[in-house]
């Protein structure tokens, strides 16, 4: 009976040698928790202003977003007022090139009846020319005197 009780003894200190390797695991588990929980303690602080700075650059970039959309839309109304000014633009620079026109001809007629001396105008100014030149050679007769 001697081997069956040496082999009980053997298993007898396996189990106690292993009971002793799990109680060495469960303790090293244990301070290796206890050492990561006082990294978190003394970490929090800093997670939660990485937390804090975290949800206002989200706000942060919320409000961009709205203001982008805002600026989105402004250019837009801008666009369609700028093409609108352009339009009325054109037709007013139409208009003007339209009376320019209608003023030329009215100014390039009566330049031509003036130098041809068919109106009014130029026969009085034909009337009048010699007695311009004698006045002016009255002006500086006198102006020569003083």
């Amino acid at each position: 009976m001697q081997p069956e009780n040496s082999e009980i003894e053997y298993y007898k200190t396996l189990a106690q040698l292993a009971e002793e390797r799990a109680r060495e695991i469960r303790r090293i588990a244990s301070l290796e928790r206890a050492a990561l929980e006082m990294r978190l303690l003394q970490q929090e602080p800093t997670i939660k202003a990485y937390a804090e700075e975290q949800e206002r650059l989200m706000g942060d970039i919320e409000r961009l977003r709205a203001s982008s959309q805002h600026l989105k839309d402004n250019a837009q109304r801008l666009n369609v007022k700028l093409a609108s000014t352009r339009a009325q633009l054109r037709a007013l620079q139409k208009a003007q090139k339209t009376l320019g026109t209608s003023r030329a001809y009215r100014l390039a007629n009566a330049y031509v009846q003036l130098a041809t001396g068919q109106s009014l105008v130029a026969r009085t100014l034909q009337l009048l020319r010699p007695a311009a030149r004698a006045l002016n050679q009255i002006r500086r007769a006198l102006s020569s005197k003083l």
